[in-house]
């Protein structure tokens, strides 16, 4: 099973949208994470519906921990009360140090008492008490816990059978002229099940790190992963980096040529995604649609990427 785990910016949430829409969700393989980031839940609403009419069932983080719930979730915690049986929504609660985990699942079920499963996504740095893993073991048949950094002998203590791993695969650069030509990204994707998970997640091509904005733009960079057929087939991730120019749009045809360029000379090394395809048409048109699709297109050409390794 495949959990790409997105925040709910416009790009992110597009990615999934068109994804679900044209045919290219499995449903029987992936089922997206998403932290909700903005108070005007339209996209989000509409998303979630598309997953809906895909048979994609969907998790929703009820306590982000970025963006503009952060502070205040009633009204998410209100939405997934009131939709998630409409949307095929899980409830998804992310645990960090200081947080009371089991009082947190007994507010969800009593706040979502439709609700058939709860999520806990067990975040990074976390500090174990093990009468809180008692406690949670003892709810076992109704939880899934996602694990990210978290030690492996912490997570040998949970006895559910519905372990995921969440990984972050990719090596984000403070600026685009950094990135070099390639990066490993992981081999998880064929490993995971050997540590008794279920399923595994990624940021895909975004990364952990979350800001409200990209700031100015020196250089543009478009992100591309494959499976390596001649490196014991792990994850890489191929980055197109443009040159200066006068604009932006530029400096992201640059990048785009690079891309096309490199892939008549590696015909096999990408799938033909539908992101893949999307970068190509922009190209032949020349159309420069803001970064924000190309953010979009790499997310859908990373998952589509994944799926195929997992089918």
């Amino acid at each position: 099973m495949y959990y790409p785990y997105l925040r709910g910016k416009q790009f992110e949430l597009a990615a999934l949208q068109e994804m679900a829409s044209r045919g290219k969700l499995n449903g029987e393989l992936v089922h997206p994470v998403i932290e909700p980031v903005r108070r005007n839940m339209a996209k989000l609403t509409s998303t979630l519906a598309t997953l809906r009419d895909a048979q994609v069932e969907s998790y929703l983080v009820i306590n982000p921990q970025v963006g503009e719930f952060k502070d205040d979730n009633s009204v998410l915690l209100d939405f997934c009360r009131k939709n998630n049986g409409e949307f095929k929504i899980i409830p998804a609660i992310l645990i960090l140090s200081g947080t009371d985990g089991k009082r947190i699942v007994s507010e969800i079920k009593r706040n979502v008492p439709n609700a058939e499963k709860i999520a806990l996504i067990i975040w990074k740095n976390i500090e174990f008490r093990q009468e809180d893993i008692n406690a949670l073991n003892l709810q076992d048949k109704d939880l899934e816990l996602f694990f990210y950094r978290v030690p492996d002998r912490a997570i040998e203590q949970f006895t559910t059978e519905n372990k995921m791993l969440i990984f972050d695969g990719f090596t984000k650069q403070s600026k685009n002229a950094d990135y070099p030509e390639y990066d490993y990204f992981s081999d998880i994707p064929l490993e995971y099940s050997e540590g008794d998970f279920h399923g595994f997640g990624d940021f895909q091509t975004i990364g952990e790190g979350y800001s409200e904005s990209g700031g100015p733009v020196k250089a543009v960079a478009i992100h591309l992963t494959y499976s390596n057929k001649d490196g014991y087939d792990v994850i890489e991730c191929r980055h197109f980096v443009s040159g200066d120019g006068a604009v932006i749009a530029e400096r992201y045809m640059n990048a785009l040529s690079k891309l096309i360029n490199f892939r008549e000379q590696h015909p096999n090394l990408f799938i033909d995604s539908l992101g893949l395809q999307g970068l190509v048409d922009l190209y032949e048109r020349k159309h420069f649609p803001g970064l924000g699709v190309l953010k979009k297109l790499s997310i859908m050409h990373h998952i589509e990427t994944i799926v195929s390794l997992v089918e």
